[in-house]
């Protein structure tokens, strides 16, 4: 049986930087909206266990591997190469809507991490 080759991975283009915001997109059309945003302001109106809840889900998802959290109007979004998860932050909850389009946005779990557990102790 002969063995195919074995093509090499392909590097994916350098993300598109946004010249008004310096959003980073994987294509040039993208759709998003320009603003310059703080977690600070997007949790003003959280009570404090709110914001403690996403300092260490944004550390868990750290521990998984790089990542760049971003500040939006209304959600702080996870991205590697694509946005993977957006949290959005209520009076007293965080509201996270995991958005996972591709395996370029996976992270790996380290073994043992569990979440939920985590989350509920804070």
């Amino acid at each position: 049986m002969k063995q195919g080759k074995k093509h090499p991975r392909l590097k994916p283009p350098p993300l598109w930087h946004c010249p008004r915001c310096g959003a980073k997109l994987v294509t040039r059309d993208m759709w998003h909206s320009c603003g310059n945003y703080t977690i600070k302001d997007l949790f003003a109106r959280s009570e404090p266990n709110v914001i403690r809840i996403f300092r260490t889900l944004a550390a868990m998802v750290r521990e998984c591997g790089p990542v760049t959290i971003i500040p939006q109007k209304t959600r702080v979004v996870f991205q590697v190469r694509v946005r993977f998860l957006g949290c959005t932050p209520r009076r007293s909850y965080l509201l996270c809507n995991p958005r996972v389009h591709s395996q370029k946005a996976a992270l790996q779990v380290p073994e043992g991490h569990d979440v939920c557990q985590a989350l509920a102790r804070t």
